[in-house]
């Protein structure tokens, strides 16, 4: 690539992973200083967010994170896209989350992480309440490494969302609980309400959790009899937040609890599956809703963990912001 313009080369490196991009960073100093340069950092995120998911020629940039939240030991990222019987699994190491740990104290009823592409800035947000109606927020900034008091949710806290950690989807965080969906864009710092579907016949229902589907905001629950899950998804059009359809309902094949993690390019599901609140002898199995089989995925680097995440590789990085 040493005879191509700079300019051909750059479009080139954008479009690979992040992973692969800090290799070539050793292969000579042009590149370092081209890879580490804050223009191409910008292009690469903005490119890796405009990226059509379902388009099979793209890089997978999208990775499973499953990890042990009581000792906090290693991470173990698997890439869920490369996979036929086994999926290619890398363990990464924690360096420092003191900074983490330290916000966690309180009677913390909403929490989440992400990214302002706007300013170049990771954020956390915290929500406070001892009643539904007084209730505090606050945004820590990775930047300044402080906190500041925001405005609250419109109306208040209407009702305690179902699980405490925020789902990203397009550069917003949500929550849940059984009559509506909480929003906040990390950009702007506004909260927005949602209602949830309409279930119609499927109830007594237990869970309602968010799940990413492919880009979207996805929805799911369990029946408590057959604990088979039902997925639906938030796609926009005409109405201001979008329409709820039912995306696949979920055959309980393993007579446990399972969740929804990822959404594969081929439209499959990967699962966790697991006895409620237990992070041993879980499994991490596939789900073809074509011709409705299961499959598991082995070798996942450890049998023993109790949180699971999406991530996106991009080569900003949190110590650049402080």
């Amino acid at each position: 690539m040493a005879d191509l313009p700079d300019e051909i080369t750059e479009e080139i490196l954008v479009r690979l992973p992040a992973s692969s991009l800090l290799r070539f960073k050793l292969a000579c100093k042009h590149w370092q200083s081209s890879i580490s340069d804050p223009n191409f950092v910008g292009k690469h995120l903005s490119h890796v967010l405009s990226l059509d998911l379902d388009d099979q020629s793209n890089n997978n940039h999208h990775k499973l994170i499953i990890f042990n939240s009581t000792t906090a030991s290693a991470l173990h990222s698997i890439d869920y896209e490369s996979f036929n019987d086994a999926a290619t699994t890398k363990q990464l190491h924690i360096v420092s989350a003191s900074w983490v740990l330290a916000m966690a104290y309180g009677s913390v009823r909403m929490l989440g992480f992400g990214y302002d592409s706007f300013i170049d800035n990771y954020k956390v947000i915290r929500v406070t309440s001892k009643t539904p109606i007084e209730h505090k927020v606050e945004i820590y900034q990775l930047k300044t490494n402080s906190w500041r008091r925001i405005e609250g949710i419109p109306y208040g806290l209407l009702v305690f969302p179902s699980h405490t950690g925020g789902t990203l989807v397009n550069g917003s965080l949500h929550w849940a609980s059984d009559s509506v969906i909480i929003g906040f864009n990390l950009i702007d710092e506004k909260f927005k309400l949602a209602a949830v579907p309409q279930y119609n016949d499927v109830k007594p229902i237990w869970g309602i959790s968010l799940v990413e589907v492919r880009g979207c905001l996805g929805l799911y629950y369990t029946h408590i009899e057959s604990r088979d899950l039902e997925v639906w998804i938030l796609k926009e059009d005409k109405n201001e937040n979008g329409s709820w359809s039912k995306l696949m309902k979920i055959p309980n094949e393993y007579g446990m609890w399972s969740k929804p993690l990822c959404f594969t390019r081929n439209n499959e599901v990967v699962l966790s599956i697991s006895e409620i609140g237990c992070s041993r002898d879980k499994k991490l199995v596939v789900y073809n809703p074509e011709d409705m089989t299961f499959r598991n995925l082995p070798a996942c680097g450890t049998s023993v963990w109790s949180e699971e995440t999406i991530y996106v590789e991009t080569l900003v990085s949190p110590h650049s912001a402080g």
